[in-house]
């Protein structure tokens, strides 16, 4: 069990995200939220007695990062790889913990990569509703490893106006085949996604790294 991620809630309630691989299927990553209430106790009211684990299918490798609140429902990003795929995937829950059926499908939105191991990153949320999600994954023309931002909107589809189909490959200044390139967070300013990690880009030296992207991204090898 691994929490990456906390945000302060109405009535003083504290929401947990992160991945577990001890609850919903034993040996298979699953996301996980948790929420305590204003005394630091599990909110009986939330899930199964104030925890929540879900994956998308039985098979799927997931891994949950932190996760953003907005009017009672708790949307967190990750990744996983449905049929062996690799994918950025969100899961959004209701104010009970449910997954929240009008979102993607049964409350999950996928935006599928392909194949490559891909790296936790970190969930933002705009005001509009659009959630994006960052790792770090191979290039699929070089194996490199790259920044990779999925942008869905408020009903959990691929955002057809951010990137390709969705999806944002950033190349990151690195060192050798890219090992150390490690997608760390991600903030949104007047709009614009900040992608913060770190990379090897001067040898032997690990460094920080940093971009921000157009509000309306459409990739084309273009930063602001």
């Amino acid at each position: 069990m691994l929490f990456r991620g906390v945000q302060h809630g109405e009535g003083d309630r504290i929401w947990l995200s992160g991945v577990t691989n001890a609850i919903e299927v034993s040996g298979v990553n699953s996301f996980l939220a948790a929420r305590l209430d204003q005394f630091g106790k599990l909110d009986a009211s939330f899930g199964n007695g104030g925890i929540v684990t879900a994956n998308l299918s039985q098979d799927s490798d997931d891994w949950g990062n932190n996760g953003v609140l907005d009017h009672g429902r708790w949307t967190i990003g990750g990744s996983c790889d449905p049929g062996g795929m690799a994918a950025l995937c969100f899961l959004r829950l209701d104010e009970a913990g449910v997954p929240d059926a009008g979102y993607g499908t049964n409350g999950w939105a996928v935006a599928m990569l392909g194949s490559g191991s891909l790296r936790p990153g970190s969930l933002a949320c705009q005001s509009d509703g659009k959630c994006l999600d960052l790792v770090a994954a191979p290039s699929p023309t070089t194996s490199l490893r790259q920044f990779v931002v999925a942008r869905v909107d408020g009903n959990g589809i691929p955002d057809s106006e951010f990137g390709t189909n969705g999806i944002a490959r950033i190349d990151v200044p690195i060192s050798g085949d890219g090992g150390h390139v490690m997608a760390r967070g991600m903030a949104i300013q007047g709009g614009r996604p900040i992608l913060v990690g770190s990379t090897d880009g001067v040898p032997s030296v690990n460094a920080l790294y940093a971009t921000r992207l157009d509000n309306e991204l459409i990739f084309s090898g273009h930063f602001d």
